[in-house]
């Protein structure tokens, strides 16, 4: 699987129990890289918990122009939603996770590739996302890109692929 997460600086997912992925900038760019990764394999799917779905149908709606109604309502049904969607997910598919334990799927090696989207910040979170001490070792950065993003001035882009 393809974790895709939107963290602060110090890997904090959730603040005063709020989302760190609300920025319409980071949206588009997750639209932008499952369309990426769909071309290259196209069965897999995008997964994300009741929690996150609300999110995407939301902002997504503030993406016009730069998704048609068709495109928009595409990607809404290649979504899959599910309490267990860590579990369920294949290889190539998407994971979005804001406020779930992925390091049991570290420790499995079911984790082949990570998207952060990172605000320039370091909130006092009270959830964050857990990273394998040998981390490092096993996943390079492959492409590290600045956006600017509408709620903060800079978000970095880190995709990360596991060594194998």
């Amino acid at each position: 699987m393809i974790i895709v997460s939107c963290i602060t600086n110090n890997y904090g997912l959730l603040f005063n129990n709020r989302r760190i992925a609300q920025d319409r900038t980071i949206l588009e760019l997750v639209y932008k890289q499952f369309i990426h990764f769909k071309k290259l394999h196209p069965d897999i799917q995008f997964f994300m918990n009741k929690y996150s779905y609300k999110l995407f149908l939301t902002y997504l709606n503030n993406l016009n122009p730069i998704l048609s109604k068709k495109e928009y309502l595409n990607f809404i049904k290649s979504i899959i939603v599910s309490d267990s969607f860590l579990d369920e997910a294949g290889q190539y598919d998407i994971c979005f996770v804001e406020c779930n334990d992925t390091l049991p799927y570290f420790k499995s090696n079911k984790v082949i590739g990570i998207i952060f989207y990172k605000w320039n910040n370091a909130y006092p979170c009270d959830y964050f996302f857990a990273l394998p001490s040998d981390f490092t070792q096993h996943f390079i950065l492959q492409k590290e890109t600045k956006h600017i993003g509408h709620s903060h001035l800079t978000i970095l882009e880190e995709v990360l692929r596991h060594e194998q």
